[in-house]
């Protein structure tokens, strides 16, 4: 995805705190079917110094399936 460099952001604080801020991720990934686009609601837990990203989809969820199967997923948080 083209980003120019004015708009272009890299530093994890502020990332993170875009995502505690906007917590509801489009995630895309690639299942059997073709591309599966969904909105998952997502929170930040920092432990021993890294940050993770914890989301909760019910196990019939095709994403589910998806994400395990996935070689590539973009999570896209929107601000």
């Amino acid at each position: 995805m083209h980003c120019p460099k004015a708009f272009e952001e890299s530093t994890p604080e502020t990332l993170l705190a875009l995502i505690r801020q906007y917590p509801l991720a489009t995630v895309i990934s690639h299942a059997d079917t073709g591309l599966e686009v969904n909105l998952l609601p997502m929170l930040v837990q920092q432990r021993d110094g890294q940050s993770y990203l914890l989301g909760r989809m019910a196990k019939n969820n095709a994403l589910l399936q998806a994400l395990a199967h996935s070689k590539e997923v973009v999570w896209v948080f929107q601000g």
